[in-house]
Parts: C-alpha cells; structure tokens; sequence
C-alpha cells in the first residue's frame, strides 16, 4: 500500500440535514486514522455563545442570521484546508459545490429525501423545523454562492459519489463508499489484503458506534488527537483570514479573536 499517495487525499462528506453524513465522517476517520474537521461544529458553538439553541426553531433562525455574517469565511476555510492539506475527512454542507470533482479530494453526497431525514431525526426536536431549515440553506446557498443545494444534477456534477442510503443500513452504506473507492485515485493501488483489513476495521467501528453511540467515535478521535475543538478551527480561521474576520461585528469578532 503507498500510504503517502493515500494520506495525501481527502475526503469531502456531505449531505442535506438529517442524511447521516456525520455518522459516516466519523467512521471514515475511525477507519483511516484521518483528523475529522466537523464544520458544523463550529456553527453549534457560535450559536451557544451568543445565546441560540441548536434545537427546534432556533436552528433555522441562528442559521439565517449567521450565514450571512461568517458562512462565506467558514466556507474558505473549508476549502483552504481540503485543496492545502492532506489526511483529512471535512464534514461540511456545500463544499464540493464550490471546488468540484477535484484530483485531491474524494467527495461524498448523501441525498435521502426528506421523509426519511425526518424519520431519522424522529427523537430530536428539531425534526418538526427540518422543512424550513431546508428553505433556509437553500436560500442563504443561493445568495452566498450561486449554489443550488437541493438540484440533485448540480450535486452529482460535482460529487464524486452521490446515494441515498435510505434504504441502506450503516454496513451497506460503507461498502457502496469503499466499492467506488476502489475504482479511483491512488486506493486503486489497494490490494485485496489491504481491503480486508479495512472491512474488519469497519466492522468494529459500526459495532463500538452500535454499542456506545457517535460520542465514543469521538473520543476515539479526541484521544488521537484527530477531532480538533470548535475554538481552535476557528482561531485558526482568525489566522488564515484576519482580514475577513476584522470585518465581523464586533460580538462575533471577540470569539474569533484569541
């Protein structure tokens, strides 16, 4: 296995809310040993420190009003780490979008429908506001980047791999990943030995995230130092784009500045 060319690559994992995207960065980086960059995160943070929950009708809101102000900072910085970096999983709405199918970059789109995501969000709060979440990022995608979020051409113009895991449990979603990894980039040098180990690795990570829930995939990271805080990603946006951080209003200004 050449590790260098398959550590310089990154993946890009997407989705429209509620479509598991998270889960499936998680375990990709569990199973590849890749730090996790959650941008999301970065957003759940910021509405915590200005007094936004990120459940029912707050999501939507924050989202509206903070898309505007940081969303296209936060999207370069996306962007900058993916394209300047190597052996790293980002776990971001539209990145894709913006770079495209790009030699350094394995880019995923999951697209269930939204009957499904609501399915799926069933126990969380913010289930009963998925509809206008939805309206929300299409709009602010639209305004901010040209982009249409919910045009499944556009997506798979762009994505390396687009499905929608309705249907599919967690064991088939990663072996429609790793089936068309295999047909791509430097993991066509893989060998069969090389994918069996994988498919064990997998195996447990599904079973640990089955038995202990997406917090012990996180540790896992944590304890590798492989799932960066939501405060340092953003000092480290602060030093990569001061000059678009001075320009925030000032309450958001003082959380990005150290």
């Amino acid at each position: 296995m050449d590790q260098d060319s398959i550590k310089k690559i990154n993946f890009s994992i997407s989705g429209w809310p509620g479509s598991g995207a998270t889960t499936l960065a998680l375990i990709l980086a569990n199973v590849f040993e890749r730090e996790c960059i959650y941008i999301g995160s970065i957003y759940r943070f910021l509405g915590t420190k200005m007094g936004f929950s990120d459940k029912g009708i707050n999501r939507p809101q924050f989202d509206e009003y903070i898309e505007e102000i940081v969303g296209k900072t936060i999207d370069q910085f996306s962007d900058f780490k993916l394209l300047n970096e190597s052996n790293l999983i980002l776990d971001s709405d539209i990145t894709a979008f913006r770079i495209g199918k790009h030699p350094k970059v394995f880019s995923i789109f999951l697209s269930p429908p939204l009957n499904t995501r609501k399915e799926r969000m069933a126990s969380k709060l913010e289930m009963e506001f998925l509809d206008e979440r939805d309206k929300v990022l299409e709009k602010q995608y639209k305004q901010l980047w040209g982009v249409e979020y919910f045009n499944t051409d556009t997506i798979n113009q762009k994505h390396n791999l687009v499905f929608d895991n309705s249907n599919m449990g967690l064991e088939l979603e990663l072996k429609e990943v790793y089936r068309n990894l295999k047909n791509w980039g430097p993991f066509t040098d893989l060998t069969l030995n090389d994918w069996e180990g994988i498919d064990k690795k997998t195996e447990t990570i599904i079973n640990d995230l089955n038995d202990n829930g997406k917090d012990s995939l996180i540790k896992s990271l944590k304890d590798k130092k492989l799932f960066p805080d939501p405060l340092a990603l953003i000092y480290e946006i602060t030093s990569i784009f001061p000059e678009e951080v001075s320009a925030f209003p000032d309450h958001l200004k003082k959380i990005f500045l150290p």
